[in-house]
């Protein structure tokens, strides 16, 4: 709400700077790109798994063996957590696309709501960084078997969901570093009447 002056002049309406446009666009492009799109994907492979199961169960082993991930996205919990990985991240994504949207607009609540995103993604990808260290990949040992030597193939990948995890947390902790900048933190507070 703009009051004002003692002269009957409304302030002119406020512009966001090239910081906060930016902030409002990369949220944009990393809702759609990575959230959004990574939601579906865990979502739909998903569906899919539990679609082509008749026709997993006729083909002959040698190549259900080729077809691992389709058969392990089958089998309960894993199932369960791919359907709330998927789910989670799709919320994730359409809060970010909506505190985007609020940050170019310079709406005081998408300042909060994008700090609460990168809170909450944070804890997302420490969570799932747990669960696929230690369910995901011992079940998928489990399955494959004496195929793979066991423990290379358990530090390697340890050491690719640690680096997954690492640069899924930049941008969350960029833009908390981001939006308790002074410069940017202004924008958002309301406007002093002028005496």
């Amino acid at each position: 709400m703009t009051t004002s002056n003692q002269y009957g002049i409304s302030p002119a309406p406020r512009k966001a700077t090239g910081g906060v446009i930016a902030l409002g666009v990369i949220n944009i492009i990393y809702a759609a790109l990575f959230r959004l799109c990574c939601g579906l994907t865990s979502v739909l492979s998903t569906v899919f798994a539990a679609a082509f199961a008749g026709f997993l169960a006729n083909m002959p082993q040698a190549q259900r063996q080729q077809m691992l991930p389709f058969e392990m996205m089958r089998s309960g919990p894993m199932q369960a957590y791919s359907i709330i990985n998927g789910f989670v991240l799709l919320l994730l994504g359409i809060l970010l696309l909506f505190a985007g949207i609020g940050l170019l607009k310079l709406r005081p609540w998408s300042r909060s709501l994008s700090i609460g995103w990168a809170v909450a993604e944070i804890v997302w990808v420490l969570i799932s960084f747990a669960i696929t260290v230690f369910f995901v990949y011992p079940a998928m040992m489990e399955m494959m078997g004496a195929e793979f030597p066991q423990g290379s193939h358990m530090v390697f990948s340890v050491v690719s969901a640690m680096f997954s995890a690492l640069m899924s947390l930049v941008y969350p902790i960029v833009l908390l570093i981001c939006l308790n900048l002074r410069s940017i933190k202004g924008q958002f507070e309301p406007e002093m009447a002028q005496p």
